[in-house]
């Protein structure tokens, strides 16, 4: 049964949706938003219906790789996180990688390549279904997920729900880099690989990569930055090209 607090949106459904809103700012026709108010309730009350399958997905110590909300502890609340102390979340990511990273060595700054655009809904659908997600919940998210697609937009719409969608869809690469040997901080799809020298980023970034596409995604070559610790930042591109 969906939770009580859920609204008549997601219940009866939607009238009638509105195309979405190409987000231009970034990359033209890669990005873009919700067409209506109507659809952002219907997708965001879809998305927290799924938070007990997000949960049960997520194995304890997560929040020491993934530090994007929601946490753990918000999760176990049934709450999506602090969606307005965003920074607060890339404050706590940034002093993480400064408590971890190894002096002398390589901080390896990883992004994937157009998450939101390349991610592929019917797989993140799957996966939340095995793990026992509302039934309801999916299918209005399905249902937004084709119609944005016949509309030309593809994945997820930007924004803080679909960070949640984000979190789920990556932790179990964050769990095969760990198995791997590979340190490893992320927030949302920004990743940190903490290494001792240039060799050893290179081969945790080709393990990435081979993670990453286990699930469908690719890394960000632009995006792609070695830094050495200590180095100022407006050094952080002179390493950007060793590991290709």
């Amino acid at each position: 049964a969906l939770p009580i607090w859920v609204g008549r949106a997601l219940k009866n459904g939607m009238e009638r949706k509105v195309r979405p809103r190409i987000i231009t700012e970034f990359e033209p026709g890669k990005y873009f938003a919700h067409g209506s108010l109507e659809e952002a309730v219907v997708y965001t009350e879809g998305i927290l219906c799924c938070l007990p399958a997000v949960l049960r997905s997520i194995a304890a110590g997560a929040d020491g790789m993934d530090y994007s909300p929601p946490h753990l502890a918000d999760l176990a609340r049934g709450e999506p996180g602090a969606i307005r102390n965003f920074r607060g979340y890339w404050r706590d990511f940034r002093e993480a990688v400064a408590q971890r990273q190894m002096p002398g060595g390589i901080n390896v700054h990883a992004d994937v390549r157009r998450c939101c655009f390349n991610l592929n809904t019917d797989a993140l659908l799957c996966r939340l279904q095995e793990q026992g997600a509302d039934p309801q919940a999916l299918g209005q998210l399905g249902e937004l997920f084709r119609f944005w697609s016949a509309c030309g937009c593809q994945g997820l719409p930007l924004g803080h729900p679909s960070r949640i969608l984000l979190k789920f869809f990556l932790h179990p690469v964050d769990r095969e880099l760990a198995a791997a040997g590979v340190p490893s901080l992320r927030m949302v799809d920004d990743f940190r690989l903490l290494c001792r020298t240039t060799g050893e980023g290179r081969e945790a970034l080709a393990v990435l990569q081979e993670k990453l596409g286990g699930v469908g995604l690719q890394l960000s070559t632009a995006k792609t930055v070695f830094q050495r610790v200590g180095s100022r930042s407006d050094g952080l591109r002179q390493l950007s090209q060793a590991w290709k």
